[in-house]
């Protein structure tokens, strides 16, 4: 659907480049997986009942959080895959603990901008039809999503993140330090073939004819819900209107 707020004419076509799969989320790891491929100790695994949107999963306790917030939006969530729900409370805790002026080196990056030095980004649209696939990015490569624009104003000036949601904003104390950190990466296809590298922040531009939804989609597993399905999901968990545009969108529905 199209966000609150939007018209349907900002839905302009995107660039889009079909590439490979990448490997399973590092929060949802294969059942089968040998052991020089998901190096675990016996000792620190558990098995995880299904749910919709994930397999019986072994997960590394040191990631797992066993019960979700009862403030967070995405706990009773039936649509979202478990694996994006471990992925939003892995990074509400990165944020708490590592995401300082003394640790914020320490993790690794996924930042969705538009500066200064970028001439074209696309509309409204554009720019956030993709958040669902890089979310599944941002998860399968261990990286902190946030978002960061300069043009033509924050994103911050429209959209914030709802109360129990992912906060995507960049601190104003770092704000100048990311802004040029890293590597650079338009097209999806440019991050994927970069998803193995150390580098610590990796920000993109990223927008593809369909906004990812083909390249989503490919990923899925068994019982996983589709793109078109959690995108009204992913949406409600990690942006709300500021007061005035939620204001003004009340009375026009009004009326």
């Amino acid at each position: 659907g199209v966000p609150v707020g939007f018209g349907r004419s900002s839905l302009t076509a995107m660039k889009y480049r079909k590439n490979q799969k990448l490997p399973l989320p590092l929060f949802l790891p294969p059942l089968d997986a040998e052991p020089s491929k998901n190096p675990i100790d016996s000792d620190k695994m558990l098995e995880l009942p299904s749910a919709r949107g994930s397999l019986p999963a072994i997960f590394d306790k040191s990631l797992l959080y066993k019960q979700f917030n009862g403030n967070d939006i995405w706990t009773n969530s039936s649509i979202l895959p478990y694996w994006m729900k471990e992925y939003f409370a892995w990074h509400k805790r990165q944020r708490q603990e590592m995401l300082t002026p003394s640790k914020w080196t320490e993790i690794r990056y996924l930042v969705m901008q538009c500066n200064g030095n970028h001439t074209n980004c696309g509309g409204t649209s554009d720019r956030l039809k993709p958040v669902p696939a890089l979310i599944r990015f941002a998860a399968a490569t261990k990286r902190l999503l946030l978002i960061q624009w300069e043009r033509p104003c924050k994103l911050e000036e429209f959209l914030l993140p709802p109360k129990g949601g992912l906060d995507w904003r960049v601190p104003d104390w770092l704000s100048h330090m990311i802004l040029y950190d890293g590597m650079e990466l338009g097209a999806g296809s440019k991050i994927r073939r970069n998803e193995n590298t150390g580098v610590r922040t990796m920000r993109t531009y990223y927008q593809s004819h369909d906004g990812g939804e083909t390249w989503y989609n490919e990923q899925l597993q068994p019982g996983e819900a589709a793109y078109a399905e959690i995108y009204h999901a992913v949406w409600e968990t990690i942006f709300t209107p500021v007061p005035a545009i939620a204001s003004a969108v009340k009375r026009a529905m009004d009326e």
